[in-house]
């Protein structure tokens, strides 16, 4: 079954903007609190589902994308594009795999003994010694959230340089092509 270079593109923007409106909620979930608790296992449950089904979408695209490398002389873009596209899945695979471990670590301790108190505790410091058990896990909560977004800021500016690779290789391969042509 031939794939079309154009459709898989359209599929795949498609697939991101239903992740971002995804990635979006949960992180508005998380920042808010509303991801803990009993009262928001069906939101945490229908969340988890959109996930679940975008990691599905993306399996298939990743089996188009591997038939489309596979079959080049059908395809009417270059090595260089479908560099690109792997890029761009693959960044997207691992932007779903982060939400989905925020996801996996969103239900809050139900029970004290939940917490493994086996291993040695640290002590607290003068700055946190005033604050409730609830005031810590927020304090935590917020500084995990900094540091995702460092995270991500630090992700993009990898993809980008990616992506800024992957446009210099094609243009080389184009002007190596017009230097050869222009040679004989």
């Amino acid at each position: 079954m031939s794939v079309n270079a154009q459709e898989w593109m359209a599929r795949l923007e498609r697939l991101r903007s239903k992740f971002r409106s995804v990635q979006s909620s949960v992180r508005e979930g998380k920042s808010r609190g509303e991801l803990y608790g009993s009262g928001n296992i069906k939101r945490r449950w229908r969340l988890k589902k959109d996930v679940e089904a975008i990691e599905g979408k993306i399996s298939h695209l990743d089996e188009d994308l591997s038939r489309m490398e596979l079959d080049t002389q059908n395809i009417q873009i270059t090595s260089g594009e479908l560099s690109r596209r792997r890029g761009l899945l693959t960044r997207l695979k691992n932007e779903v795999v982060a939400t989905s471990n925020i996801l996996a670590r969103s239900r809050a301790p139900q029970r004290e003994d939940e917490f493994d108190f086996a291993t040695p505790q640290v002590e607290e410091s003068l700055e946190t010694r005033h604050l409730s058990n609830q005031q810590l896990m927020e304090r935590h909560n917020d500084e995990e959230f900094r540091q995702d977004q460092h995270l991500e800021d630090i992700l993009r500016g990898v993809s980008t340089l990616k992506d800024i690779g992957y446009e210099i290789n094609n243009e080389l391969s184009y002007q190596g092509v017009v230097f050869h042509f222009n040679r004989e």
